[in-house]
């Protein structure tokens, strides 16, 4: 399981399967997120977290869904240098 989630992350972005889908999900962002924080790895995807700028994935037929927020804000907990806009940006919302 954790090569198959280390297999998916391509140029730091996590992606649900990098071979079918061409945009990353949040969710599955929020849950790689965990997986490499148990693992002391989660400097392989800060820099992709740390310039997220929209705070829905619109990957449900394009819907804002309420939980991509909370996605977003576990990811965010797992960078030292903090992307407050996008946090801003959450709290706004």
């Amino acid at each position: 399981l954790y090569g198959e989630i280390l297999f998916n992350i391509k140029d730091g972005v996590i992606y649900p399967n990098i071979l079918v889908y061409d945009k990353p999900w949040y969710r599955d962002a929020a849950i790689t997120g965990m997986v490499l924080e148990l693992t002391n790895n989660t400097s392989i995807i800060e820099k992709w977290i740390n310039i997220i700028e929209n705070i829905y994935d619109y990957q449900n037929k394009g819907t804002k869904e309420t939980d991509n927020l909370g996605e977003l804000l576990y990811l965010a907990s797992l960078t030292k240098n903090r992307n407050t806009k996008l946090i801003n940006n959450i709290q706004k919302e």
